[in-house]
């Protein structure tokens, strides 16, 4: 894969990114301004407690789909697809009765008493079948490295669902609709991608369990690195619904939506190039691998670390418009959930030296550190300080887990942030800041005004100090050209 076809299947990445995240734009209104911040807390609940069981279910098998079927041709892709699936749908098979089975503990403590939310507990194992196999499906085609028809699946059933939930919610209807929106189109979808598949490699002549034993072995340790990962940014909800009620969970929650724009690009770089860095790495080009992570470092540390700043002096004016009053929080909040996924989003880029390096079984022991320091810390702050302990544990926990991580990443591979650069960008961040405070420009009629002439200011004061140099216009640039060589 040249310069070219990564930074534009980055760029496609990228928006198809920014068009998802407008479901949680859209949903914020609509859910909060018709059902109220009782009804996006039951939302974010059964949203939050998705993405804990999907890894399990998933078994992490759609990053080694990834890893281990790229550029392999059409038999290999069968025998190797339809072996990892197999053992999906087996596992999804014990653990649904199970679900069932403790139905009602299980909604008391998702709900905290809801009246409904045994109801609502139904919907959520639904929901999680539904996803769990569109999200395997789907990684057939990053396997493939087909990133536009990836992308357009994922814009197009998301305008579905966005589309067809907030006229139900708009109309009259309630979580209900809301949640059985989701399952139908991720059935609908998961069924269309499976044939498409079938038609693509033809039906497997059988299925591989020796196989399946390498896949498990490299996916395996990731489950509980997902879980506990999910710990780190989710868990707060759980204390908040059980301390101070689920109405602050939908409060909390809106500022980590918001929060998230911050990783957009590392987690748009990440998936381009760990199918390529991957091939290169097993070939022996290391010096290769190790230019296109620092590369990526750069592009992340430019584009994120100045998020940060914005969202601080953005995000309560952005939340009063797209919500209501009870949704907006203090500034310092916003401070350190923008602090939160900046660390997260560096952590990525040394996170693919793990994978390369097939560590994957070292990564549980290192997040559950931080997930314990997180856990700690909220028992002791959420109760005394309210959501503001929330985001105080969990930027504690991810810089823990960030240091860690790269200082071990760095034995194996020296990838590095430079510190000139981030010097500049720095500067050019306060500035910044300091411009849109003194003439007051979250103030103009439209808040997302102030984050354009925040983003003008920074990036002219970048240029000025030498930020952006012949190398970034150039990686610019080649989107235009014909073709760039490695």
């Amino acid at each position: 894969m040249n310069k070219r076809s990564i930074t534009l299947q980055t760029f496609i990445r990228f928006v198809t990114q920014a068009i998802l995240k407008l479901r949680g734009f859209i949903f914020l209104p609509v859910i909060s301004k018709n059902l109220g911040a009782m009804g996006y807390g039951v939302y974010s609940q059964v949203t939050l407690t998705v993405g804990l069981l999907s890894p399990v279910l998933l078994l992490r098998l759609e990053v080694a789909s990834v890893r281990y079927l790229s550029g392999k041709d059409s038999r290999e892709l069968a025998c190797g697809f339809f072996s990892m699936l197999s053992v999906i749908l087996v596992l999804t098979s014990i653990l649904t009765p199970l679900l069932f089975l403790f139905l009602e503990p299980i909604a008391d403590f998702l709900f905290a008493g809801n009246s409904k939310g045994i109801l609502y507990t139904k919907y959520l194992i639904f929901m999680l079948l539904t996803n769990v196999i569109f999200s395997f499906a789907i990684s057939f085609y990053r396997a493939k490295e087909e990133i536009t028809k990836f992308s357009i699946i994922q814009v197009t059933t998301t305008i579905i669902i966005v589309g067809l939930s907030s006229y139900f919610v708009s109309t009259g209807g309630g979580i209900r609709e809301l949640l059985l929106t989701f399952i139908s189109i991720n059935a609908l979808s998961s069924v269309l991608i499976l044939g498409d598949i079938i038609r693509i490699t033809g039906l497997p002549k059988g299925i591989s369990f020796s196989r399946n034993l390498r896949y498990l072995s490299y996916s395996l340790p990731l489950i509980a690195n997902s879980f506990l990962g999910w710990v780190i940014n989710n868990s707060d909800r759980y204390f908040i619904a059980q301390i101070l009620g689920l109405s602050q969970v939908g409060t909390y929650s809106a500022s980590y939506s918001l929060g998230r724009l911050i990783i957009f690009f590392a987690t748009a770089i990440g998936f381009v190039v760990f199918p390529p860095l991957s091939r290169l790495w097993d070939n022996g080009e290391s010096e290769k691998v190790k230019t296109y992570l620092n590369a990526s470092l750069e592009y992340i540390i430019i584009l994120s670390l100045p998020a940060v700043f914005g969202l601080a002096y953005i995000a309560p004016v952005l939340l009063k418009v797209l919500a209501t009053g009870e949704f907006v929080l203090g500034q310092a909040i916003f401070w350190l959930v923008g602090i939160s996924f900046f660390l997260k989003a560096v952590r990525s880029i040394f996170l693919h030296v793990w994978y390369l390096e097939e560590k994957t079984r070292y990564l549980p022991l290192l997040v559950v550190f931080a997930a314990s320091i997180n856990l700690i810390l909220n028992v002791f702050l959420i109760g005394r300080m309210g959501i503001l302990g929330a985001a105080i544990s969990t930027v504690v926990s991810y810089s823990f887990l960030a240091l860690a991580t790269i200082i071990l990443a760095r034995r194996w591979l020296e990838v590095g942030i430079d510190a000139k650069l981030f010097s500049k960008v720095l500067v050019s961040a306060v500035t910044m800041f300091v411009f849109l405070h003194i003439f007051n420009l979250r103030e103009l009629p439209l808040p997302l005004l102030s984050v354009l002439f925040g983003a003008i200011i920074y990036f002219v004061f970048l240029a000025l100090l030498g930020g952006i140099g012949r190398r970034e216009w150039e990686l610019i640039l080649s989107l235009f050209k014909k073709r760039v060589s490695e």
